[in-house]
């Protein structure tokens, strides 16, 4: 009986392993991401219909950060977006995150595959997962200024962004990546609570 109780304890206090956490906040940061990118290009694609490129502009100047902030409440995680060239000076990558935009950079030049990653962190675990461009409406706001951009768009980019590099892409680019971050405390004591 000893023998026994000794190994049920054993049992309720067993740690869970890297492997099983990666591979659930792969799947969880993967939905997330497609979460909120099916809503902020839900809402993107509906300001471009009502007013242009501009009306776009002018909702991710006034409204994204709130939805991804609502989105983040939402699923209990912080949600990010950032880049290499940014529009938007509140979204700069920390130091993880500028190194891991630099990898998947060089993994683009060098014609290999991007996937999305997970890094272990204190006390937290970051999800990134690249965001490419692959419609040809991005460039309409990100494309070449003076062609794909507008005149009267690139003014408004200019008096809302005034230090903007988020231009210039191509069909293919890296754009920059999502950034989303667990507890990593939460989920264990999720993942141990599913086991019993």
């Amino acid at each position: 009986m000893i023998l026994l109780g000794a190994c049920q304890q054993q049992e309720q206090t067993q740690t869970v392993s890297s492997q099983q956490l990666d591979t659930w906040v792969l799947a969880q940061g993967n939905q997330v991401a497609a979460d909120a990118q099916k809503t902020l290009s839900g809402q993107l694609k509906a300001s471009m219909s009502d007013g242009g490129p501009q009306q776009a502009i002018r909702f991710c100047n006034t409204a994204a950060r709130t939805i991804t902030d609502s989105l983040s409440r939402g699923h209990e995680v912080s949600i990010k977006r950032t880049g290499l060239k940014l529009r938007n000076p509140q979204n700069s990558p920390t130091q993880i995150e500028q190194a891991v935009l630099e990898e998947f950079q060089q993994a683009l030049n060098d014609s290999t595959a991007l996937e999305s990653k997970v890094i272990h962190l204190d006390h937290e675990i970051l999800f990134v997962k690249p965001i490419l461009i692959n419609n040809p409406l991005c460039l309409t706001c990100h494309g070449a200024k003076g062609t794909q951009i507008g005149e009267e768009t690139v003014q408004l980019l200019d008096r809302l962004y005034p230090n903007d590099a988020a231009y210039a892409f191509q069909m293919g680019d890296l754009r920059g990546m999502w950034s989303i971050t667990f507890d990593k405390q939460e989920i264990e004591q999720y993942l141990n609570s599913t086991k019993k």
